[in-house]
């Protein structure tokens, strides 16, 4: 038949196209990022007088978070920023409110010593701190593993209300605010004074956006 003298032709074309491809994804793929990430941990330390020398007392709300960051493309590409958003609308008779906190990365960890010294923040400031916040390029399959705290600023009273707390990423792969995820939280009296007396609490996830494609587990 005819035909049969094609078929050299054919998967001569259908291994040259599967070469191309190979040479594309490992040489030639933009940079393409994948993130996982646990869940947050909400906690408040409180700063007296005696530690800063003012005359009053507040709280500095911190969030940690272990992520991985995990680049499947062929370029390097850099990541700028992580941040966590928390926002509260509330409807009035004759006006809307809005308020809105923005907690920024400030420190990577060793979770381990951390997590053991989390209730001593000088402590752990001094000890378990492997290095300030800083972006950083992402390289080909190489995942970057890291334990961030983000803290806002302080809190002279707390807030109090439902909140839609969102996780978001910058990054080179679209220069812009990219959401990873959502949670919904409430802070009422009993929150407040489970976190006054330095108990942490786990923001309840709402939904993933990008789904992770490496599990974190808290320890």
């Amino acid at each position: 038949m005819d035909w049969l003298k094609f078929i050299p032709i054919i998967i001569s074309i259908i291994s040259l196209s599967i070469s191309l491809y190979v040479i594309w994804k490992i040489h030639l793929s933009p940079f393409k990022l994948l993130v996982s990430f646990g869940d947050p941990l909400l906690k408040t330390y409180k700063i007296t007088p005696q530690i800063s020398g003012g005359k009053s007392t507040w709280h500095i709300p911190s969030i940690d978070i272990p992520v991985t960051f995990l680049n499947t493309g062929a370029k390097p590409g850099r990541v700028d920023n992580l941040r966590i958003v928390f926002l509260s609308v509330k409807k009035g008779v004759n006006n809307t409110s809005q308020y809105k906190e923005v907690f920024e990365p400030r420190w990577c960890v060793h979770y381990e010593d951390y997590n053991n010294k989390r209730s001593e923040r000088f402590t752990w400031l001094r000890e378990s701190v492997e290095n300030e916040w800083y972006p950083f390029y992402a390289l080909q399959n190489t995942p970057v593993a890291k334990h961030i705290i983000l803290e806002s600023l302080r809190w002279d009273k707390f807030p109090k209300g439902s909140f839609q707390i969102k996780l978001e990423l910058l990054s080179d792969e679209s220069q812009e605010w990219k959401l990873l995820a959502e949670y919904e939280f409430s802070l009422s009296e009993s929150e407040i004074s489970w976190l006054k007396k330095g108990s942490g609490y786990s923001l309840p996830r709402k939904k993933i956006v990008e789904k992770p494609v490496i599990t974190i587990n808290r320890s």
